[in-house]
């Protein structure tokens, strides 16, 4: 056995084409085996409950469940502690210029928004989107737009 593979590790030596294919063969056998890996791993990790929802069920509540699960789902609620601490807060005008370009910086939850219609919820409890690209876009172009899509100035 020994001295077949020794005859074989020779023969790969000398003959390029044998070599790629060995290379070939032994990548693929090892990435076969990594993805069998991290497919049985998933399997033991996660429940099977969402594909039996899937499959047996409401599609529906499986992919609610799935957004629950892995944070997909980007609502805050009036029971939440971020919520309940920034009720009330009029943050104003803040500017943070301690970096290469002055960074406007808006509050979902701001009085000024946060009852404000985002199709048919409220910017306060479902707008991170659009208060984020309102601190991107106000800070990379100069000019202010509120997270309710208002050009201030």
């Amino acid at each position: 056995m020994k001295e077949l593979a020794i005859k074989i590790l020779i023969q790969l030596s000398i003959d390029e084409e044998k070599r790629k294919k060995a290379l070939i063969f032994i990548v693929s056998v090892v990435t076969g085996l990594l993805v069998l890996i991290a497919f049985f791993l998933y399997l033991i990790t996660n429940p099977l409950d969402m594909f039996k929802q899937f499959i047996f069920g409401n599609e529906i509540v499986a992919i609610e469940q799935f957004q629950k699960d892995y944070g997909y789902n980007q609502s805050i609620g009036i029971y939440d502690k971020d919520y309940i601490d920034a009720e009330g807060q009029e943050y104003g005008d803040i500017v943070f210029t301690d970096s290469a370009v002055d960074v406007v910086y808006f509050n979902q939850l701001d009085e000024k928004y946060k009852n404000q219609l985002y199709g048919r919820d409220k910017v306060g409890t479902h707008g991170c989107g659009p208060t984020s690209m309102a601190i991107v876009v106000s800070s990379l172009t100069g000019q202010i737009y509120d997270p309710i899509y208002k050009m201030v100035i």
